[in-house]
């Protein structure tokens, strides 16, 4: 599967800062979204919860806690 997902969704990322500029470069970037629509989607959501908590953990382990915004004078 991610020899599928991982060269289709590089090419979504790489459109973000260089969007392609010929009809065939915005088909094979419309067929890499294509392909990551039709991945198991059931799957898809507990992957993408998985991502989540990871990320979670480290960021309330390593991150600082931002700085709380002064009261407003009454």
């Amino acid at each position: 599967m991610t020899s599928m997902t991982i060269p289709a969704s590089d090419a979504i990322f790489e459109a973000a800062s260089e969007p392609p500029t010929t009809d065939e470069k915005w088909g094979a970037l419309r067929k890499a979204a294509e392909t990551l629509q039709t991945k198991n989607a059931d799957a898809l959501a507990p992957a993408s919860d998985d991502v989540y908590t990871t990320c979670e953990n480290c960021h309330t382990r390593y991150l600082e806690e931002p700085a709380k915004e002064p009261e407003p004078p009454r």
